[in-house]
């Protein structure tokens, strides 16, 4: 399966600066990026030099990924975005990208398909106006180019904040932004933007234990087969030394119309109060129907009488 590529502000300026039979003046992202994060604070576009911030941040640490595999997609989007604190929502690196497969058409902002997201998370100025000493920034990526008052290209971009704080859910630190600051989207907008936080929300909660196999590396095309057999770590680490960070999820998950339905299911653990949380991949099992109405549930919504999932109520 392809997934789409991440186009970076720097990739798309340097495309275009070619096109116009210009030398490129950006020897390499650190120069680019430095120039971009203080020209867009300069004329007061935040948002832009925010991107220019993620995505720096981004390069630093390799370009790292998930590719999201379209059979975890509806599961992920069941999780109860009101009951996450959102403290808890953490990924690997301080800025990563989820993928989105090629032929994923399930999203749609400003009539484009959503091709992928960025996620960076990071401390707010001293003078801050959103209350929150840490804010979660998603970039939307569809593909769309636009061309600035400066006559550079760029992808056009939505934006969403999220304000981490112990007192606010993952829905409330986006509820919290949205009312200090407004938002554009129209209705159908906002139902992809919830349904795009359910599931950022989902792979941050995703349990990353081995045996789980919810996120497992992506190695070199020609080791997957390798890989998939030995589960050897040997290739994992040649993918990284050829500069490939990326990890695949979902990819394994399972579903057949004679078993129950594969669910996620919230684990806790832990010394004080079972604070620990993960999210994993309950997988299909041939049960009866008096055993699978036992089944924990959660955060990933209440399980049906015939085994089925459905969501939790408010969603």
């Amino acid at each position: 399966m392809q997934f789409n590529q991440w186009t970076s502000s720097y990739m798309t300026a340097g495309r275009y600066a070619k096109e116009c039979g210009l030398r490129d003046p950006f020897p390499d992202e650190t120069v680019f990026y430095h120039k971009l994060i203080k020209d867009m604070a300069a004329v007061g576009n935040g948002q832009i030099a925010n991107l220019g911030m993620a995505e720096y941040a981004w390069y630093y640490a390799k370009q790292p990924y998930y590719n999201i595999w379209p059979g975890i997609i509806e599961p992920l989007m069941k999780v109860d975005r009101t009951k996450m604190p959102s403290t808890h929502l953490h990924l690997p690196e301080s800025s990563m990208v989820m993928r989105l497969a090629e032929d994923n058409k399930q999203f749609y902002m400003h009539g484009h398909p959503v091709r992928g997201i960025m996620v960076s998370r990071g401390q707010t100025s001293a003078d801050t106006k959103t209350g929150c000493k840490e804010i979660m920034s998603i970039f939307i990526q569809t593909g769309e180019v636009v061309t600035l008052s400066s006559g550079t290209q760029m992808q056009h971009m939505s934006f969403m904040y999220l304000g981490l704080r112990d007192d606010l859910t993952a829905q409330g630190s986006f509820d919290h932004i949205r009312e200090k600051f407004g938002t554009q989207y129209t209705p159908e907008e906002m139902v992809t933007a919830m349904n795009l936080v359910s599931l950022l929300v989902g792979v941050c909660m995703l349990s990353t234990e081995k045996e789980d196999e919810l996120i497992i590396p992506d190695v070199l095309s020609a080791d997957r087969d390798a890989f998939e057999r030995t589960k050897d770590d040997k290739y994992v680490e040649k993918a990284r030394r050829r500069g490939k960070f990326g990890w695949d999820v979902g990819k394994h998950l399972t579903v057949s119309p004679h078993w129950r339905t594969g669910h996620m299911m919230l684990l806790r653990s832990g010394v004080r109060n079972r604070q620990q949380s993960r999210l994993v991949w309950r997988r299909g099992t041939m049960v009866k129907r008096n055993v699978a109405s036992q089944v924990p549930t959660g955060y990933a919504g209440k399980e049906s009488s015939d085994g089925g999932q459905r969501a939790s109520e408010g969603q």
